[in-house]
């Protein structure tokens, strides 16, 4: 794997282009097939119930088959990108013509989901992801991470009197922990899901990925990475 720590994220971009044009398009496919059969074998997608797709571009690891496959098993939900902002509609019969021409549902939006998959132009040994530029999914999960905060101190505020106060100054403190848990061992199974606990999948093929990359503040990481 080569480093490009010191490079913009721009001049990556153009590297990763560079490697794809040199790419064989029958081994990509036989990439993306070695990428989702691994995605299946993990904990956090055979707990899962509702898993957050995406309908692939060329450049991506290839979705289609592996949506087909699970769209009567799982609750399969993909992105529908609204302005500058991006939600998640399950996949039901039609579908419609979206942003950059890519492929969106029509169902309802669903905000539960319990594993996402997510492609990126790079990816790195600390789980870091560069996207595209435009921002969507680091917007969506950092709205995500907001809105369980939000919530978190709503409840407390709303919750604690002289009866209580101990049990949820406790529930406060250990959100943490149940993060890391989930993070690192499986999906959470409680009923007011904390988002920031949801697992998230980085996919790419293996030159996407690089020891390590350019990473900013707001920029998200990923889970784990899983790479052919």
């Amino acid at each position: 794997m080569e480093s490009f720590a010191t490079m913009s994220k721009a001049a990556l971009r153009a590297r990763v282009r560079e490697l794809f044009a040199a790419a064989v398009p029958a081994d990509l496919a036989r990439r993306s097939e070695e990428i989702f059969a691994e995605v299946e074998r993990t904990e956090f997608f055979r707990r899962a119930r509702t898993v957050a797709l995406y309908h692939a571009l060329p450049d991506e690891p290839q979705t289609k088959l592996f949506i087909e496959k699970h769209r009567t098993d799982k609750q399969i939900v993909l992105p529908y990108v609204e302005g500058e902002n991006m939600i998640f509609r399950r996949l039901t019969g039609r579908l419609r013509s979206g942003a950059f021409g890519i492929a969106e549902p029509t169902g309802e939006e669903v905000t539960d989901i319990d594993l996402f998959v997510v492609p990126g132009v790079a990816f790195d040994m600390q789980n870091r992801r560069l996207g595209r530029g435009r921002g969507y999914y680091d917007r969506f999960f950092a709205a995500a991470a907001h809105a369980t905060t939000a919530a978190a101190h709503a409840a407390a505020a709303t919750s604690v009197h002289p009866a209580t106060a101990d049990a949820a100054n406790h529930a406060i403190v250990t959100r943490p922990e149940t993060a890391a848990i989930a993070a690192n061992h499986a999906v959470a199974a409680h009923p007011a899901k904390d988002a920031t606990a949801v697992p998230r999948i980085g996919v790419c093929f293996a030159f996407q990925m690089f020891p390590t990359i350019a990473c900013e503040p707001h920029d998200q990481p990923m889970t784990l990475i899983i790479n052919r």
